[in-house]
């Protein structure tokens, strides 16, 4: 409101004093004619028209186109200089922002790589855990084959009750071992297309066969691999089921010898 009413004077003002020079110009041209001979009417108005043009330019000027000049180099020099800062600021944001998308692709590359590392660090603690189950399974049935107490029958079956535990999850799992004839199984042991199956030998003759099976019906090609991890593990249950048959073969033979 007051830059206004301020405006509005300003105005005001100018229009008075323009008012004014015109009214001073124009008595000075009127009393500078009335000492001039008498001249036709248009020969007086049109020197009185160019004594006032002469005379009303400069008062213009000064007045206004100078002031209007300087305004207008004054705003065009503002302009260039808003465009300066304008064209700093767009420089600025595309290289704050080229920072932020070169450290966002940083970043995103190093949660990619901590994802890859607990990844890795997780699959290796399961793989340590499978090992240690493995070694603590091997270890147990190892302690026990070494009771002479025990029938080698008596043997196979807590063998085979063992090594389920020898997995993560020991339920989804049955196991069976055919040894001369005669079959030793967990209590959940049933067929399923998910197995693998090793030979039991005893000096290079077959004797019979231990086969692990998952038990889950909706079991996928995952199940398979899993089990194939442990090939190596029922490579050796079946080892020591054959040389622990082995020994008590060769214990009874020596018994018989001396019997005789």
């Amino acid at each position: 409101m007051l830059k206004k009413a301020a405006a509005y004077r300003s105005e005001f003002r100018f229009v008075l004093l323009i008012t004014a020079c015109v009214f001073i110009i124009e008595a000075f041209v009127g009393f500078v004619l009335s000492f001039m001979p008498s001249y036709s009417i248009w020969y007086h108005e049109l020197i009185d028209a160019g004594l006032l043009v002469i005379l009303l330019s400069p008062v213009l000027y000064f007045l206004f186109f100078r002031s209007l000049v300087q305004h207008i180099e004054k705003r065009k020099q503002l302009e260039g200089e808003l465009q300066k800062e304008r064209n700093y600021l767009e420089d600025l944001v595309n290289e704050r922002t080229a920072e932020l998308s070169a450290a966002n692709k940083k970043l995103k590359q190093e949660i990619t790589d901590h994802k890859i590392a607990r990844d890795l660090l997780q699959e290796r603690t399961v793989d340590l855990d499978d090992r240690i189950r493995e070694i603590q399974c091997l270890y147990r049935i190892a302690k026990f084959m070494e009771e002479p107490e025990r029938s080698w029958q008596e043997l196979v079956q807590m063998t085979i009750d063992l090594v389920p535990f020898a997995w993560l999850d020991p339920g989804n799992l049955g196991i069976q071992a055919v040894l001369d004839g005669r079959e030793f199984k967990t209590k959940n042991f049933k067929k399923t297309g998910l197995k693998h199956v090793d030979d039991i030998t005893v000096d290079g003759e077959q004797i019979g066969t231990i086969t692990v099976c998952c038990l889950d019906e909706k079991a996928s090609s995952q199940d398979s691999i899993f089990l194939n991890k442990r090939h190596q593990l029922i490579a050796n249950v079946a080892e020591q089921i054959g040389i622990m048959v082995q020994r008590r073969r060769t214990q009874a033979a020596l018994r018989d010898r001396e019997r005789t």
